[in-house]
């Protein structure tokens, strides 16, 4: 239990001589919370032969910092310990680089926390290495580690999650960003989401996985895109149309006597009246087609 060599520098370094460290138990070393686990590390290298631990230990004016600790156990060849050799080195830098990037991690957490939209990172084995609270809050669970380390099909009905997992593949095959308008659900409720899918590499442009961001776009009594979804979609058409020299279909409605509906039976007749319309448009219109509802009882469909 007591220190029969040591060389200048691991004196120095707690603010000793080599002659007052010799005079030292090996415990007198450790902070106080640590003894106790010592006898146990010590052990392990009585056993083993060899152990590498990590502890914190004390300098001579009661200040701390963190050690790594390498201990081989030097026996005869009846297998009985004679010393031990311990090569102790100074892990001060490391463990605060390892804070600083914790302390970056739980900021970056914050941010993405406080975001309204969903914000998730996936690998390129599809499987969910970061979210944030309003993703998790979407999928019903409760905790992140529900869902960390899970894939689309873990969470997701198989319809969704096939399509999910085609998109990511275009995400992948491009190395570009691509923008969807996609039914989701959201808690177990069907919503129309905008999607912004990405690929993100490391600094030698290796692909690391897919970042996706999305917000729910959804008219709250129809399930239709709202004004704002079909405003940017007709935008982006409209751009497409010009570079292609394409033509473009924008056909606007609304409904005949829907007020006198509304006055004779009541706002709850009316809005399920509203609600029969946006399935009905919805039932002849092309996946590629978007129906959506910009105020009242108008309705829109490109």
């Amino acid at each position: 239990k007591h220190i029969q060599l040591a060389n200048p520098e691991f004196a120095r370094v707690r603010g000793y001589t080599v002659d007052e460290v010799l005079k030292l138990s090996i415990s007198d070393l450790f902070i106080p919370a640590e003894r106790p686990r010592l006898l146990e590390q010590i052990r392990i290298a009585h056993e083993k032969g060899h152990h590498i631990f990590e502890s914190i230990h004390l300098r001579k004016d009661g200040s701390t910092f963190p050690v790594m600790i390498n201990v081989t156990s030097v026996k005869n060849e009846n297998g009985e310990v004679l010393y031990r050799v311990v090569n102790v080195q100074d892990i001060s830098e490391r463990k605060a680089a390892e804070k600083a990037i914790q302390d970056s991690h739980a900021i970056l957490q914050s941010i993405l926390d406080n975001s309204p939209y969903l914000i998730w990172l996936k690998d390129t084995a599809g499987r969910f290495i970061a979210i944030n609270q309003a993703f998790l809050r979407s999928t019903g669970r409760q905790d992140m580690d529900e869902v960390l380390g899970k894939r689309d099909a873990d969470l997701w009905p198989e319809h969704l999650a096939n399509k999910y997992q085609e998109d990511d593949d275009k995400v992948i095959a491009s190395h570009k960003q691509i923008m969807l308008e996609e039914q989701a659900l959201d808690q177990g409720r069907p919503v129309w989401m905008e999607t912004f899918k990405t690929p993100v590499f490391d600094a030698h442009d290796k692909l690391l996985g897919i970042t996706g961001f999305a917000h729910d776009i959804t008219d709250a009594l129809t399930g239709l895109p709202n004004r704002v979804l079909l405003s940017d979609r007709l935008t982006q058409l409209l751009t497409h149309a010009r570079c292609s020299k394409e033509h473009l279909a924008v056909l606007f409605m609304d409904l005949d006597l829907f007020k006198p509906v509304n006055d004779t039976y009541g706002h709850d007749i009316g809005d399920l009246l509203l609600k029969e319309v946006a399935q009905r448009l919805l039932a002849c219109i092309r996946e590629s087609d978007t129906a959506a509802r910009i105020g009242g009882d108008e309705f829109c469909i490109l």
